[in-house]
């Protein structure tokens, strides 16, 4: 899972998914995030936009039984690497990003509180990379509780 470096995760495919079956439900309650993606949407895959995101678990009652759920939040917004510098796309590598729980067959933001199959998967909007060339993102993720 994590060490003193956090784990390293890279994907470059055109759905812009990366699913983290070591991240299993189980396992944690916060993760801090550190990643970079390819905004281009147009062509070049030399740009790079960075990020920092939190990716939390809360339980709560669903109505009828104790529920995971699950939901990020950035520290900094995403697209304010465009104040800092000029990428030649008006997009932000990180927009549309979302996490889900999924279990190998369909994703969530819910699962039930012992769930032992559901683990975490990042999603990029294909909106903001280029699909013919793949997004280009990695991550590392530090588990913080």
């Amino acid at each position: 899972m994590t060490s003193v470096e956090g784990s390293r995760h890279s994907w470059a495919n055109t759905g812009g998914v990366l699913d983290l079956p070591d991240y299993k439900r189980s396992d944690w309650t916060i993760l801090e995030v550190y990643g970079k993606v390819n905004p281009n949407s147009g062509g070049s895959g030399a740009y790079s936009d960075p990020f920092h995101m939190l990716i939390y678990q809360g339980y709560g009652w669903n109505g009828s039984a104790v529920t995971s759920y699950i939901y990020h939040e950035f520290l900094g917004t995403p697209s304010s690497a465009r104040d800092k510098f000029p990428s030649g796309t008006g997009n932000s590598g990180a927009d549309g990003m979302s996490v889900v729980w999924y279990d190998g067959s369909s994703e969530s933001t819910s699962c039930a509180y012992n769930s032992t199959t559901h683990y975490l998967r990042i999603k990029l909007d294909t909106g903001s990379f280029n699909t013919t060339h793949g997004c280009a993102a990695s991550v590392r993720i530090f588990r913080r509780f």
